[in-house]
């Protein structure tokens, strides 16, 4: 991509710079057009010896061949600049877009080290959510990560370069605790829904519930409890949940990493057992109950399609209109003025 000080030249900027290449075939198409009109001229000129009414037809028509190729040239060389798409002066329009609002709660709490889907479970989560995000299309979302407590990593975007950044930073030392409180999380998506913490809010919230949606990835282990108060609030608020269920009802050991990421053994309990850490699927299916959807992470699309044909199901709405700056055209003159020349040639 070239940098906008090469895209603008005699205060003009211009859209397509790489047309700027075409020099060289325009100077050759220039050249044959000479060579034509040269060509044509000397021939004449050979008949104009026969008679003196050929000198005159010679006179005429060297005359009008060069009109032509001027004619012609002129009209190559606005094509060109037409090509190039100039472009000066700003208009100002709104941009409305459609979609649904999606919040993705993710849990990275140190369970979500546990590899049991083909990899730990939290790179297995941030796979889905990526692939999720590029079949979404227009939807706004927005990220929220939870352990012990809940934080709201992104708000609500259409960015979706912005949501992969701080997806793809996302550790388990990003929310420093050792429990996992899906109440938490439920809380903070509500407080992204609602815009704020009054009546106000939370009437506006009921009245586009819609079109919001809460995806939530855990393996549902839940140490701190509030579910069912969260859940009651999110019927109130008419945000429908998918839950996600991520690892394996079997389970495996908790690895125990260092400063480094390095693994260096496994979580004990107080006796001393290894912890084994399982896919609670039995509460996700719970707290998904009359609000939405249970879907269990595999090792292929599917989940993710079932999730994508579940978010389909709600209509979109119009987000907020944005004024947007841009500059103006101004291709059209010369394509037009380039095809009044080219007309005008062949009327010669």
């Amino acid at each position: 991509m070239m940098s906008s000080s090469i895209n603008t030249w005699f205060g003009i900027t211009w859209a397509a710079p790489w047309y700027s290449l075409l020099i060289p075939v325009i100077l050759v198409l220039i050249g044959m057009r000479m060579w034509y009109v040269l060509r044509r001229r000397a021939l004449l000129k050979d008949l104009s010896c026969a008679s003196s009414n050929a000198r005159l037809f010679s006179f005429v028509s060297s005359k009008k061949e060069f009109a032509r190729a001027a004619l012609f040239f002129a009209g190559l060389v606005l094509l060109w600049v037409a090509l190039l798409r100039p472009q000066w002066g700003v208009s100002e329009e709104k941009v409305v877009r459609e979609g649904r609002d999606i919040v993705i709660a993710l849990d990275i709490s140190r369970s979500m080290l546990v590899s049991d889907c083909g990899a730990e479970r939290l790179e297995c989560a941030k796979a889905k959510v990526r692939r999720l995000i590029e079949m979404l299309g227009a939807d706004r979302v927005g990220l929220v990560i939870f352990s012990g407590d809940a934080l709201i990593q992104c708000p609500l975007t259409t960015d979706y370069e912005a949501f992969r950044m701080f997806l793809d930073d996302l550790t388990v030392e990003t929310v420093s605790s050792g429990t996992t409180s899906l109440g938490a999380a439920l809380s903070k998506v509500a407080d992204i829904f609602k815009g704020g913490s009054g009546k106000k809010d939370e009437d506006a919230a009921r009245k586009a519930s819609s079109t919001r949606l809460a995806l939530v990835f855990t393996d549902g282990e839940d140490f701190a409890g509030g579910i069912e108060a969260e859940k009651e609030r999110m019927k109130s608020l008419g945000i429908h949940v998918c839950a996600v269920g991520v690892g394996s009802p079997e389970g495996a050991p908790v690895p125990v990493v260092d400063v480094r990421g390095v693994r260096v053994g496994f979580e004990k309990d107080k006796e001393g057992h290894v912890v084994i850490s399982r896919l609670n699927e039995g509460m996700l299916r719970s707290l998904v109950d009359g609000v939405g959807l249970y879907v269990h992470a595999g090792r292929d699309e599917r989940d993710v399609l079932q999730i994508k044909k579940w978010v389909e199901r709600f209509e979109k709405r119009r987000f907020d209109g944005r004024d947007r700056t841009r500059l103006k055209e101004r291709f059209y003159g010369y394509s037009a003025a380039a095809l009044v020349l080219f007309v005008l040639e062949l009327m010669i």
